[in-house]
């Protein structure tokens, strides 16, 4: 038996990852970051559709495994044969955004609002497919487990 996912997200459209942080030097000789702007728009954007998903519901409290599908659409010059490939999944996207960067963005919008921290997410599956339509899916999963913060032994 398949558990059903805690929330579901889609967002449409080319997927983002999350940029590297922006450094500046201050006058008095102090540095500062800054998330780039096209990192925060997505990452809010994520965040608007995960509100809407959990509809007012708490936060998770425990672990969860995070299952994660990126769509890309295939080149338009490419030839009929690879295209046709490309959605049959013989052809994947080994092109941006990378993997690593896409999971960091998800998972920092989704503070707050699905889960306090994204430390909670102990099981990650993702995943990069031609479609025909670009975006992003996340299903987000409570698992059966305690964290590690527990103090006391549950009741049986």
């Amino acid at each position: 038996m398949v558990a059903e996912p805690f929330v579901t997200l889609r967002l449409d459209g080319p997927v983002v990852g999350k940029g590297r942080p922006k450094f500046a030097r201050l006058p008095g000789g102090g540095v500062t970051t800054r998330t780039p702007e096209k990192t925060r728009r997505y990452e809010s954007e994520v965040k608007s559709e995960a509100q809407r998903a959990m509809s007012g519901r708490p936060l998770v409290h425990g672990p969860v495994r995070v299952d994660i599908c990126v769509t890309c659409l295939a080149p338009d010059g490419w030839a009929a044969w690879k295209s046709s490939a490309a959605l049959r999944g013989a052809v994947r996207p080994t092109t941006k955004p990378d993997l690593d960067n896409v999971l960091k963005g998800v998972l920092d919008a989704l503070n707050g609002v699905v889960w306090k921290d994204d430390v909670q997410a102990v099981s990650v599956s993702i995943s990069k497919f031609y479609d025909t339509k670009p975006g992003l899916s996340v299903e987000i999963y409570e698992l059966d487990a305690l964290p590690s913060q527990v103090s006391r032994k549950p009741a049986a």
